[in-house]
């Protein structure tokens, strides 16, 4: 029983793992102008006390805008806390 826990366990855990390398790798390769700054921008907004619909227009909504600013906030402004808050989310 405890044995395949473990390897339950190490199977979840090379999964996880893989998600957020993956993710992270290529991330960094190129950019899709119009969705990528979408989101960074409008968590950079957020981060910066303007509201979504009041004091910019953003067309996927302000939940991505919400939880990016939060990264920006833990992380720094930057292109690695973008890519982390979709390595997250492709984790989850």
């Amino acid at each position: 029983m405890l044995r395949q826990k473990r390897k339950h366990l190490f199977y979840v855990s090379i999964i996880l793992l893989v998600s957020i390398l993956v993710n992270q790798f290529y991330g960094h390769i190129g950019v899709n102008p119009h969705d990528n700054f979408a989101v960074f921008n409008g968590g950079f907004n957020v981060l910066n006390n303007k509201f979504p619909f009041k004091d910019y227009w953003t067309l996927h909504g302000p939940l991505l805008d919400l939880i990016q600013s939060v990264f920006f906030k833990l992380f720094g402004i930057s292109w690695f806390s973008y890519i982390l808050h979709a390595s997250i989310f492709n984790l989850i």
